[in-house]
């Protein structure tokens, strides 16, 4: 029997590392800004958003990371490595 239903997932944004262990992986990102609830199906998902023109965000650097609600993983909980996004500052 084919399921309708899309998993959930949670994006993970902040600006710190982390290493908590969390359901046999480890969550890489303390999540001090946002952490969002979003539909994840098997074909994937484009988040986008953009960044404000800030002078104050010039260099800075933010941690990703998505932990996905996953049926076929061993403790139903799947997750993505970390990504780090450094802010940089276009001259051009």
């Amino acid at each position: 029997m084919h399921s309708s239903l899309v998993p959930p997932a949670l994006l993970l944004v902040g600006t710190q590392t982390a290493a908590n262990p969390y359901k046999g992986g480890t969550i890489l990102v303390n999540a001090d800004i946002t952490a969002t609830l979003f539909p994840l199906d098997a074909a994937g998902v484009l988040l986008s958003e953009d960044v404000p023109y800030d002078a104050s965000l010039c260099f800075a650097d933010f941690y990703l990371q998505v932990l996905e609600a996953d049926p076929s993983a061993v403790k139903k909980v799947s997750m993505t490595p970390g990504l780090q996004v450094h802010v940089g500052l276009d001259l051009f």
